[in-house]
């Protein structure tokens, strides 16, 4: 990576952190990466969404490596998972990295914003993140429960658990401590309960309908 391209990638994870996605410009950007040429984003990244994309990039591999041997190490000596482990599996690499990066959680606080936007299905795995396809593979064999239910699911689980972890970041209260553990065994609770709660008849015959 250039070392314009990180200053840019840099200056843009703080002030979003900062003022929101959409309350920095391309202006600010520049300008705090100390940049003179206006066009920088556009000729490293092909302009904003893909600014945005690279900074979503480089902090995925970190998690995705995290989770992938942690998903690893629990296979080892569990061949079949609980649900809460798996869950597990998701969350402490992005917890562990916030505890670690002052860097990350300034990301993790602006992505928030991501989980609200409409037209964004954050289940989708738009990066190819392997760690997720394996965590679904074994949520099949677990939970059962219709497979357009179960992508519902995922999907409203992905964003409780954004909105959760960036609202703590957000707010600059530590990932460590007691309270923070009464915090994240309750939102890992919650997870499992979201993927495992019985489906009514009521929501089968909805998606029977379809």
């Amino acid at each position: 990576m250039s070392e314009t391209r990180a200053r840019l990638l840099d200056a843009a994870e703080r002030l979003f952190a900062e003022k929101g996605l959409h309350g920095t410009s391309a202006r600010e950007i520049v300008a705090a990466a100390g940049q003179r040429n206006e066009s920088a984003i556009q000729y490293h990244f092909g302009g904003r969404e893909g600014l945005v994309d690279a900074l979503v990039a480089r902090r995925v591999a970190a998690i995705e490596a995290a989770r992938n041997a942690r998903l690893d190490a629990l296979l080892e000596t569990d061949a079949a998972p609980d649900v809460r482990a798996l869950l597990a599996c998701l969350v402490d690499p992005v917890v562990e990295l916030c505890r670690d990066d002052a860097g990350f959680r300034a990301f993790l606080s602006t992505f928030g914003e991501v989980a609200l936007a409409p037209g964004i299905r954050l289940s989708r795995n738009r990066f190819d993140m392997q760690s997720l396809a394996r965590m679904r593979e074994q949520l099949r064999t677990l939970v059962d429960v219709p497979e357009a239910v179960l992508a519902a699911r995922a999907e409203a689980l992905t964003r409780f658990i954004l909105l959760s972890l960036s609202q703590r970041a957000r707010s600059r209260e530590p990932f460590k401590g007691r309270a923070f553990d009464r915090f994240f065994t309750n939102l890992t609770d919650m997870g499992a309960a979201m993927l495992t709660a019985e489906v009514s008849a009521e929501t089968r015959a909805a998606h029977d309908a379809d």
